[in-house]
């Protein structure tokens, strides 16, 4: 019951910068380490960043989104943060509910676009 009432909240989220805030800290508990917002605007495509050494630019950074259009949505996301970074890993959140399939189209752009990025 409460798995349900859960997702339904996340999938009728409607304000980005909550979301925003929600993922970040749902990224802090599962990952045991800071994730922090970047600026609301000029965030170079980073919608969060995690705190601690890296190889790449950051440790981790993260993209949030509520747009419906998550193929599209998630490329022009890819495409800036690649050209503005180069994380060790990339966490994408969406308020989409997504198959195994869809899940795995991302992560393979991720590992396609994002240079450097290890793990998704």
């Amino acid at each position: 019951m409460l798995a349900g009432f859960s997702e339904a909240l996340i999938q009728g989220e409607s304000n980005y910068i909550r979301f925003e805030n929600f993922c970040l800290a749902l990224c802090s508990r599962v990952e045991n380490r800071p994730f922090l917002p970047t600026s609301r605007s000029w965030d170079l495509g980073r919608d969060g960043r995690g705190v601690g050494p890296s190889v790449g630019s950051h440790p981790a950074v993260v993209c949030a989104t509520l747009d419906d259009k998550i193929d599209e949505k998630t490329q022009r996301d890819l495409n800036r943060v690649s050209s503005t970074s180069t994380p060790d890993r990339l966490i994408y959140c969406c308020s989409q509910r997504l198959s195994e399939h869809g899940a795995d189209q991302i992560e393979r752009s991720v590992r396609g676009i994002v240079r450097g990025c290890k793990s998704v």
